[in-house]
């Protein structure tokens, strides 16, 4: 079950990336379309790895409080602060609320 929910949480979150890269370079979504895959979670020697077009990834992370992600305004001092600790991924919650305002 838990491979399940990871693997719809990577796909939901790719499709958002890409339609945030689309939205911005219309002109290049076809290049980004062809060059994209879904990031997938491999077993080598008995070690698991995940892996985002096709090359390793290290999560390197860190996870927001419930209403943190609430305005735009608090998230700015957030997104400073995950930059400056080098963090690559930030696990927040999402509501139909913020998809729908």
């Amino acid at each position: 079950m838990n491979k399940i929910k990871l693997s719809l949480v990577f796909t939901l979150l790719c499709a958002l990336m890409m339609a945030f890269t689309n939205a911005n370079h219309p002109a290049d979504s076809n290049q980004i379309a062809a060059n994209f895959t879904l990031p997938v979670i491999k077993k080598t020697n008995g070690v698991k790895q995940l892996y985002v077009n096709n090359k390793p990834y290290l999560i390197i992370g860190a996870e927001l409080l419930n209403s943190s992600a609430s305005s735009i305004t608090y998230m700015s001092d957030i997104w400073k602060r995950a930059k400056a600790l080098n963090v690559n991924t930030i696990y927040l919650p999402v509501t139909w609320q913020h998809v729908t305002s």
